[in-house]
């Protein structure tokens, strides 16, 4: 009986700790998430610094226009993720108007958001020369290629995941030519 007991408790406490520590991940990768937002931020106003080479003079007039310009792009950029979430609800309901009406809000969005970097350009050249307009253009393409080089580096292609132990697929074996796996190849005549 004591045994029992003493089981039933080393579970609810196991149990217990297990809940404390999934809620706590919750928190932590929230908290994580929000640092690392910061920390990119941090990242891309140093590589833009040193891209563009600003003098203070342009520094001064430049950081707020292109800090309001990162929020209209924060904004116009979560407008179109809400406005695809949308339009995926509206897929699974399968009603054709619907799907219409959401299609069209998310194109929009779309548009709207692509054609935010002719007016951004429009509002830096008012406080910067075109060629330091050009250049912070190119360092922020520069800066999102190598964030996205950052997250990539190191994953595998997916034909290498788990189960093939960093071997090629069966398909892309010599002699194989793009059969499916298994198949034998004709002799030559």
């Amino acid at each position: 009986m004591k045994k029992m007991k003493m089981i039933s408790a080393l579970m609810a406490m196991s149990l217990a700790c297990m809940a404390f520590g999934f809620s706590a991940s919750a928190q932590d990768k929230k908290v994580k998430g929000e640092g690392m937002k910061e920390k990119m931020k941090a990242e891309r106003i140093a590589f833009i610094t040193h891209k563009v080479d600003l003098t203070p003079a342009e520094a001064e007039k430049f950081w707020p226009v292109y800090n309001e310009i990162c929020k209209q792009r924060d904004e116009a950029t979560a407008a179109e993720r809400e406005a695809f979430r949308n339009l995926r609800e509206a897929l699974k309901g399968g009603d054709d108007a619907a799907i219409a009406k959401a299609m069209k809000a998310y194109t929009d969005a779309a548009d709207r958001n692509q054609r935010t970097l002719g007016k951004d350009a429009e509002k830096l050249s008012k406080v910067l020369p075109a060629a330091k307009v050009a250049k912070v253009l190119v360092a922020e393409e520069q800066f999102r290629r190598q964030q996205i080089h950052r997250m990539n580096h190191g994953k595998k292609p997916q034909a290498f995941h788990k189960g093939n132990h960093g071997k090629k697929p069966q398909a892309f074996h010599k002699g194989n030519h793009g059969k499916k796996p298994g198949m034998k190849t004709q002799p030559q005549a």
